[in-house]
């Protein structure tokens, strides 16, 4: 009797081995899926937004530089298509970051501000309510403004990396 409970014992273990053996591949699948699916479909997508957002900025500003040099209006219809093209992709980041933590959430937000203070002055440029020697003038804040905007596109994208790994 006592030599069966010591035949028991290993083969117990065997048994729970073996079981660890079938399962744990699964868990793990199951565990890098999920990581891989909110990669593929949440983080990279809206890191892929921010990088248009970024690309739309930078058109707006030459857009903008062009318009003061020349007062063109093809310029200023550049601008707006840059910004038509920025609010898309803003908005679908903001979707995009509903499903990730709150520091994602918050930098988009911030980078939202941001882009929300430096339009009035410029569509005070293109409706022609200031004149271009006036917003030259103020080129030097609006220059500051400009970096923080850039600032804070590339700030949402540091939370994005790191929600991605947690």
């Amino acid at each position: 009797m006592f030599a069966g409970r010591r035949a028991a014992l290993p083969l117990a273990l065997v048994l729970v081995s073996l079981s660890a053996l079938a399962l744990l591949p699964w868990w793990t699948m199951n565990r890098t899926g999920t990581l891989r699916n909110r990669v593929g479909i949440i983080a990279e997508p809206a890191r892929a937004q921010v990088t248009r957002i970024q690309n739309a900025i930078a058109l707006e500003s030459a857009a903008t530089r062009s318009f003061l040099l020349t007062g063109d209006s093809a310029a200023a219809a550049h601008h707006f298509t840059a910004r038509g093209n920025r609010e898309r992709a803003l908005a679908r980041l903001h979707l995009l970051t509903r499903a990730l933590g709150p520091q994602v959430r918050a930098s988009t937000d911030t980078l939202a501000g941001h882009l929300r203070a430096v339009e009035p002055l410029l569509d005070s440029l293109f409706s022609g309510l200031i004149e271009r020697d006036a917003y030259l003038q103020r080129l030097p804040l609006q220059e500051d403004r400009l970096e923080e905007v850039l600032n804070a596109a590339a700030d949402v994208d540091l939370p994005l990396g790191e929600e991605v790994t947690t």
